[in-house]
This record gives C-alpha cells, structure tokens and sequence, in this order.
C-alpha cells in the first residue's frame, strides 16, 4: 500500500486527524442523542400542523367525534369537552415531543435511537383500526429529508472532528 500525502502538512499532523476520526467513531453517542432530540422537535412541528408537515393532514373527525369533544383538533385532548373518554392532558402529544414526559419512548446508544410511545391507543392512532372506525393519523413521521440530515450529522460527526473527549 501507498500512502501520498498531499497539502495536509505534515505527517504528525495528518496522523493526529485520522486518530481524532477514529475517536469519532467509538465516541457517537453525542451525535446520536441530537439525533434523537430533533425527533422530537420534529414531532412538535407535527402535531402543531395537524400532520401537514411530511405531506397532508390528518384525516377529519367525524361529527359525532366533533360533537363529543366539543373541538375539532385532531390528537389533542387540552380544552375539550368535560366527560370525553380521555384524560385531556395530551399524553400522546407529550410523549412524543417531551422526552421526560410518561409513555415517551426515547433512547440512543453509540449505534442506535429508539423513539416512541408506550402510550395506549398510539398504535391505533398512527396506523388506523377497522374494529375502532379509526383513520390511520400518523404522528411519528419522518421525511427522507430528515433522515437526509440525520445521516449529514453523522458524517459531519465521524469526518470533520472536532476535539473528542
């Protein structure tokens, strides 16, 4: 093997950027918990759309939905009807967009990011049910330009280190 060196200076210097590179890459768990902290920043802008963002919005309610909670926001449960079937504290909205928040799913390793909810009726509300008459309404939705971005972290991350600790 061959190794040329050009316009990098001197070879302490270069070595010293590559052993930075390779710290950078046993040391992700920074980079990662950004990655994590911008999902839910995006849930956020989610659910303040309505499900717009990444493209249409959430399915109407129904009237007799409209009627019972006595608004028409689609996931939320603040400032609705007293006596609907719900806590009115907008637990799926929070545990999606507050990681400290109950039901949130949210953790990141070096390698990986786990992000949810364990909230009741999340499943039923991001993909729909039959039995329920309920539209999909998905809340967790990513772009390709998100993950476009998420993968520049990363690379920015592993290519141009800064100091590693």
């Amino acid at each position: 093997m061959e190794i040329i060196l050009l316009d990098f200076g001197d070879v302490t210097r270069e070595a010293m950027r590559l052993r930075e590179g390779a710290k950078a890459a046993i040391t992700t768990q920074y980079v990662m918990d950004k990655i994590l902290a911008d999902m839910y920043r995006i849930e956020g802008e989610i659910f303040k759309s309505q499900g717009r963002r990444g493209g249409g919005s959430w399915k109407g309610l129904s009237d007799i939905t409209i009627k019972r909670k006595g608004m028409t926001d689609k996931l939320i449960t603040i400032g609705m009807a007293e006596g609907y079937n719900a806590s009115g504290q907008d637990l799926l909205r929070k545990s999606v967009t507050d990681p400290t928040a109950e039901y949130s799913v949210g953790h990141a390793t070096k390698t990986t990011i786990s992000f949810g909810t364990s909230r009741p009726y999340g499943f039923v509300h991001q993909f729909g049910s039959t039995k329920r008459r309920v539209p999909p309404r998905p809340f967790i939705k990513f772009t390709g330009r998100d993950i476009d971005r998420w993968r520049q972290m990363i690379y920015d991350h592993l290519l141009r280190p800064h100091t590693v600790k």
